[in-house]
This record gives C-alpha cells, sequence and structure tokens, in this order.
C-alpha cells in the first residue's frame, strides 16, 4: 500500500498531529470549516441528440479561518422524501414497510426511508454547461469558456490561492486546505425524484470528526484519556412545493434553519475506505509480527511503525472505532497497542474478505449490513 492512505485515515493521522495520548492533559482541540452554499438549483441538460435530462446543483463555499491546515473530507449528499431505496441499498421500501414506521422514533432522518444521491462526477459536458451558466460565460467561443473554466479551478500558482468550482474528485485530491484558504466546490446531483418536495443537503467533514475527552481522577489528575469519532452532519431542508411538470419554474424556499446532527457514520460509508483501514491496520501488524520473530519490543515496533507509515497507535484505535461503527464489534481493546490486539485486528480482516461483496450501508441503523439474497443478473 502507498504512503497515501485514504482520504479519512489521513485525516485521523493528522488531526493527531504525532501527539502522544498519554501525554495529554488537556481535552484536544477540534478543527472547523466555515461552510455556505446557493441555494440549490435546477438545470435542465440538452444533449447534442435532443434529449433533456434533470441535474440539480449546489454552488458551496468552504473555508478555513483557523490557524493550521486541516484535512479535506468534505462529503455532500442530497436526501429527498420520495423514493423507495435507502442509500447503497437496491431493496425496494413497500408503501407499507413506510406506513409502520411512521411513528418510529429511532428513525435518523425526518424524512423517512427517502433517497439517498450522491455527490459524484458527472460527465464534463453536463459540468461545464453548469459551470458555464453559473459563471455567465455565454456568448464566447467553445474554447475561451473551456480556458476560463480550467483557470478558475486551478487558481494561482501560489499555495493555498482561492479555487473555484471543484468537483468531488479535484476536492479530494486538494487533500488539505490551508490556514486562510477559501475552496469552492460544485455538487451535482443525478436522478432526483421530479415528484420531490422536501430536498435535504446533508453536508459531512465540517468538524474535526476525533473527539478526546480528558477524564480526571479525585485530586484533579488526568486519570485516563478516551478516543471518539463523532461526525457532525450540516442539514439544509428546502420545500419545492408543485407536480413533477414544468418543475423550473416552481420555488425553492428554505423550510427550516440549517441544523447540525451526530451521525455514526458519515465521510467513511464507503467500503472503499473501510478496506484502506483495514488493510492500513494489517500492514502494520505484519511490521509488529515480523518484529516480534527477531525479538523486538513494542517500543521497537512502535517505532517502526511510524517511521515507515507515520502512524501512532492512536490512529489505530480510531480506525478500529471506526471500523466497528460501520461493520460489527471485534472485541478490539482501545486501551492497548495495535500489537496486542492482533486477534481483533484478523477478525476484521477475515470479515471483511468474507462479505464485502455483500454488503449494503443501511442509514436507519449506521452500518454495513450482509444482504444474502441474490440481485438481477449476478453470476453464480
Amino acid at each position: 500500500m502507498k504512503r497515501a492512505l485514504a482520504p479519512t485515515l489521513v485525516a485521523v493521522a493528522g488531526v493527531l498531529l504525532g501527539s502522544n495520548l498519554c501525554q495529554a492533559q488537556v481535552v484536544h482541540d477540534r478543527w472547523k470549516l466555515d461552510y455556505s452554499h446557493e441555494k440549490p438549483t435546477l438545470h435542465t441538460h440538452r444533449y447534442p441528440n435532443g434529449e433533456l435530462e434533470n441535474f440539480w446543483y449546489v454552488y458551496y463555499t468552504v473555508t478555513n479561518n483557523g490557524p493550521k491546515a486541516v484535512p479535506l473530507i468534505l462529503d455532500l449528499t442530497m436526501y429527498v422524501e420520495t423514493g423507495r431505496e435507502l442509500q447503497s441499498d437496491l431493496r425496494k421500501v413497500d408503501t407499507e414497510t413506510a406506513r409502520n414506521a411512521a411513528g418510529d422514533p429511532s428513525k435518523n432522518e425526518d424524512l423517512k426511508f427517502g433517497t439517498f444521491i450522491s455527490n459524484i462526477v458527472q460527465a464534463e459536458a453536463v459540468e461545464f454547461k453548469i459551470i458555464e451558466f453559473h459563471q455567465k460565460l455565454g456568448n464566447r467561443s467553445p474554447g475561451i469558456i473551456r480556458s476560463s473554466i480550467e483557470a478558475l479551478k486551478k487558481g494561482e500558482e501560489k499555495k493555498d490561492s482561492p479555487r473555484y468550482y471543484l468537483n468531488p474528485r479535484e476536492m479530494r485530491e486538494q487533500k488539505l486546505i490551508g490556514p486562510g484558504q477559501k475552496l469552492t466546490g460544485l455538487a451535482i446531483f443525478r436522478g432526483v425524484d421530479p415528484r420531490a418536495q422536501v430536498i435535504e443537503i446533508q453536508v459531512s467533514g465540517l468538524w474535526d470528526v476525533l473527539r478526546i475527552e480528558s477524564i480526571l481522577g479525585e485530586n484533579e489528575e488526568l486519570e485516563d484519556v478516551k478516543l471518539h469519532y463523532e461526525n457532525r452532519v450540516y442539514k439544509h431542508t428546502y420545500w419545492f412545493p408543485g407536480d413533477a411538470y414544468h418543475r423550473e419554474r416552481d420555488v425553492l424556499t428554505l423550510l427550516r434553519q440549517p441544523t447540525w446532527v451526530i451521525k455514526a457514520i458519515g465521510p467513511v460509508a464507503s467500503k472503499t475506505t473501510i478496506e484502506n483501514l483495514v488493510n492500513s491496520m494489517l500492514k502494520a501488524l505484519n511490521i509488529c509480527e515480523d518484529l516480534a520473530r527477531s525479538g523486538g519490543n513494542e517500543q521497537a515496533m512502535t517505532a517502526a511503525i511510524q517511521a515507515k507509515l507515520g502512524l501512532a497507535d492512536t490512529d489505530f484505535q480510531v480506525s478500529a472505532r471506526i471500523i466497528s461503527r460501520a461493520l460489527k464489534e471485534f472485541d478490539y481493546d482501545f486501551g492497548k497497542s495495535l500489537y496486542a490486539n492482533q486477534v481483533a485486528v484478523w477478525r476484521m480482516h477475515e470479515w471483511w474478505v468474507t462479505n464485502k461483496g455483500k454488503l449494503a450501508f443501511n442509514e436507519k441503523t449506521g452500518k454495513f449490513e450482509v444482504r444474502e439474497e441474490v440481485l438481477p443478473g449476478t453470476k453464480q
């Protein structure tokens, strides 16, 4: 595996800044990014063959007003009240199920059984046409329009200069946002139900996901420190009345004031990220086992992992918490070293290899679930 790990693991490592948790005397100062966006807009794209398709887009700005560079793990998702699918779940939710769950107090989402739509990279023709419209670049030659858009995305040559209209891939490639730096992005959502009247934008990655609690003893002495993975999500809910026809004429209004909620899983709700976390822990464990066979102690193991991967045991504790939240419990002892938890790490790896092809994320439970049913078209 390359030194550059998954964005979420980089974030976990970055927020710790190489500190030794055993020497911590105060609660960790969590970073926070300032965020704002324009009202979601409906765009009708015309393809060369004359076919029309609707896209929703959100133009947003994220600014780091803090004193240090922080990892960029921003994730925008659209959630609409209508639809028959759970996030990453191909099983349909029927009317009876939705009716029975209407009064369920344990629900995660106010809108219940709606559709989650990811902000993913769309065709360049669609993305550039939206930018052209938003930036008012019309009445210019196609070459000048393209050059203008590419210049906006690239920004100035100097470090930490503003950049504009970044798509999800370009935003992740940025990796870090420096002190005082401002970035703007374009989130595009495809396949939104035209009947949807309540539309919600959920933003993850604006707060440091690591929360540290210091436990003080009777004499105000530090007795213990606990690590928590806590994902704060910023929710903006809009009202979009009207029928399924001529939706571009309907008016979108803010239904309620934006609110913060805490979810068990946010930017890490990706099977690719979970795989990187598991493989990273396994790679570090292999380094430990090689050293153990040659007579090395835990101090030497820690130094070797720091030198090769740039990660400490505290990073693996947070990784284990994320994996446990997303998948299931594996009896990982967060007070011990990675090497002392080798049985739990191998359990994680075995479970992941066995089940990763059958997993679907369930927003209601906040976990990946194993789905045994065979989907149509699956080869046996």
